[in-house]
């Protein structure tokens, strides 16, 4: 016998199918009678908090003078951290000589023993000299650094990448004079506000971000489904405004900690849950809660069984006529099954795209990987995004990137070097553009230890070479010298021509000897300018007539154009002459027998500008690139066969560098060249001094 099954109820009706009039409107009466029921009990909370509202204003706005005076306890203590660093001894002098390794000994002895987040020293060029540990904030464009280096000690609240920190700066002194600053850092975390709020419930707001907060509001923040908060201002000074976290709302007293930061700026809420403990389901009348639980429960079991008939009766209907009717749409659900099948092809398709760009990014890190150099891609507030492995292993990073990588890094559009690990790294930094402008920046390091160590090795060699060379050649010059001044005739003419050929060979040697010495005492930064306020025009004829022997055994002619009114330079007197020599020396050089020079002076805005001009054979494109290098000489004078070491425009780039200037070429082949150089003009002060 076969035994017939009673057919099993069910909500749901099976896959493809629409879903019952029955379920839609018993869940529409269910959530209609918990709502009703849920908004009473929030009234009640209401009207009770209100009741309460006065004792919740007085505790709350006590809670928070308490939270923000250990707050500006904590600015002070991160002050005197710093001034307490600034007085170390043996830091202001390792500063003033850019003496990183022993600057960073004595920044990391202080934190050891005040354990702050991070220290920092600063030079008087805005140029963080060593911090531990290693930042690329861009610490010295704060305004507390800039109040340390004109003699203020100060803090600031900054805000910045999502954090709150204390920022404190005083100035490092050698002697009476300020020579940097140190700046010492507090970020406002967690535990930080945990221990500042004591029992109170405190948090830090930036925008609609929390970014510190006690463990309760923490917890509620984390569980949060919609993270971004709500925050409202009181409707009156002095009273409490409202705090919202996801479902759950808090009365708060507040105050503003930007302190002049940069907007957004950062907001200290101390608050209590609007229900009593925070819970509107565990509100203080649970049997209301029950009652309205079973109220929904109940509506919608009447609603599903109301539902039931109408739907069988409309079944029946259906299947009776020769021509079915559709129901209607509210009734039978098709938009939610045509939407649900949108929603899984879109879903599809986005996984098919997410698994294209991992695949993607995938090879872009094995790509950077294979890449010799080290390659670092910060976005625009610094923060490190990407490494490739021959950047971690510069740094000394082990293993993949799970933090900020932490190393001085140049700013867009500049390099610099980095002295790491027992390395010496050669960096360069560009801007990632956008559509909308800059994103990011990408940063290049190159291991250049072994080309410093040789550079090193080779200015110590000609050093050594140079001095050695002096002391004979000055003897021969001055043996041959005295041989050449006997007024007894004893010397034979052709004797007098070989020593004349003797001293004429040892002045140029010696030149030669000077200029090498010149250039390692640059290079190693050993030459110390004595600037005061330097009149150009008399200097220029003076350095003129120093070399007129030059131009008159060419039969050359100089011309001056060397108007009045143009101010002093700031500068050293004999180096700026010594780059004029150089200049005048090159241009008669290369100038052919009787020909013109011309030297003229202007002022360009800020800057007197010196040109110096002559008409001999100019400098091809590639010539002008590399006429300034050390020891190049321009393929005109080699094919001309043109005495030089290649060493005096050297000199003069780097003498003009120093004096914060600039010197550039402009030439065309077979019409001559013109050298200039732009020196920044004396202020006021400057000639006062």
């Amino acid at each position: 016998m076969m035994r017939l099954r009673a057919p099993r109820p069910r909500l749901l009706r099976p896959a493809g199918q629409r879903p019952g009039l029955a379920l839609l409107l018993g869940l529409t009466l269910a959530m209609i009678t918990a709502v009703a029921g849920v908004g009473r009990l929030i009234l009640d909370v209401q009207l009770h908090d209100a009741a309460n509202q006065p004792a919740l204003e007085q505790r709350l706005t006590r809670g928070r003078m308490i939270v923000a005076t250990h707050l500006n306890d904590e600015r002070t203590r991160t002050l005197l951290i710093a001034e307490a660093t600034a007085s170390q001894v043996g830091l202001p002098g390792a500063v003033v000589a850019d003496d990183q390794p022993q600057t960073l000994r004595l920044l990391e002895a202080s934190r050891r023993v005040n354990q702050p987040p991070l220290l920092a020293a600063i030079d008087l060029h805005d140029k963080v000299v060593a911090a531990t540990p290693a930042t690329n904030l861009p610490l010295a464009e704060t305004s507390p650094v800039r109040q340390a280096l004109v003699g203020k000690s100060t803090t600031t609240t900054m805000v910045q990448s999502g954090a709150v920190t204390i920022l404190a700066a005083a100035p490092l002194r050698d002697g009476n004079r300020v020579v940097g600053a140190v700046l010492a850092l507090q970020r406002i975390s967690d535990d930080v506000l945990a221990a500042a709020a004591g029992d109170f419930n405190a948090a830090l707001v930036v925008g609609n971000q929390i970014v510190a907060a006690t463990p309760f509001l923490r917890t509620r923040y984390t569980q949060s489904h919609d993270p971004p908060i709500r925050i409202s201002a009181p409707p009156k000074p002095g009273q409490l405004g409202q705090l919202t976290i996801g479902t759950s709302a808090f009365a708060v007293a507040t105050q503003d900690l930007s302190n002049g930061a940069t907007n957004p700026g950062a907001l200290l809420v101390v608050g209590e849950p609007v229900g009593g403990d925070g819970s509107l389901f565990a509100a203080r009348n649970r049997l209301d809660l029950a009652a309205t639980g079973i109220a929904a429960l109940l509506a919608g079991v009447l609603g599903w069984l109301v539902g039931r008939l109408v739907g069988q009766s409309a079944s029946r209907l259906t299947r009776s006529s020769n021509h079915p009717i559709d129901l209607p749409p509210l009734l039978a659900g098709r938009e939610l099954l045509a939407l649900a099948k949108a929603m899984q092809s879109e879903r599809q398709e986005v996984a098919n795209r997410e698994a294209a760009a991992r695949a993607e990014i995938s090879r872009l890190h094995m790509v950077l990987d294979a890449i010799g150099e080290g390659i670092i891609v910060s976005d625009r507030d610094r923060q490190v995004n990407l490494t490739n492995a021959a950047a971690r292993s510069l740094l000394g990073l082990n293993g993949a990137m799970t933090s900020p990588v932490f190393a001085l890094l140049p700013p867009p559009d500049a390099s610099s070097e980095i002295h790491t690990n027992a390395r010496v790294l050669r960096t360069y930094s560009a801007p990632i553009e956008g559509p909308t402008g800059p994103v990011g920046v990408v940063t290049v390091l190159h291991d250049a230890t072994s080309e410093h160590e040789s550079e090193r090795l080779k200015n110590e060699f000609l050093s050594v070479v140079s001095h050695e060379l002096q002391t004979p050649l000055t003897a021969i010059v001055g043996a041959a010298d005295i041989l050449l001044d006997d007024d007894q005739g004893r010397l034979t003419s052709e004797q007098s021509r070989f020593l004349t050929t003797i001293r004429r060979n040892g002045d140029r040697l010696i030149g030669l000897v000077n200029d090498l010495l010149d250039v390692t005492r640059l290079e190693s930064g050993r030459v110390e300018l004595d600037r005061q306020p330097v009149d150009l025009a008399p200097l220029i004829r003076t350095s003129v007539r120093a070399l007129s022997n030059l131009f008159d055994q060419k039969g050359q002619s100089v011309l001056l154009d060397l108007p009045e009114g143009v101010p002093p330079v700031l500068g050293d007197r004999r180096r700026i002459e010594q780059i004029l020599s150089n200049l005048l020396a090159n241009a008669g050089q290369y100038t052919p027998a009787k020909g013109e020079i011309r030297v003229s002076l202007v002022r360009s805005g800020d800057d007197a500008v010196v040109s110096v001009t002559d008409n001999g054979p100019g400098l091809s494109p590639a010539d002008q690139v590399r006429v300034f290098d050390k020891f190049y000489r321009g393929s005109n004078a080699v094919a001309r066969r043109e005495r030089g070491s290649g060493l005096g425009l050297a000199i003069v780039r780097s003498l003009v560098e120093l004096h914060n200037g600039r010197v550039w070429v402009e030439s065309t082949p077979g019409r001559g060249a013109c050298f200039s150089v732009s020196l920044p003009i004396a202020r006021a002060e400057d000639e006062r001094e």
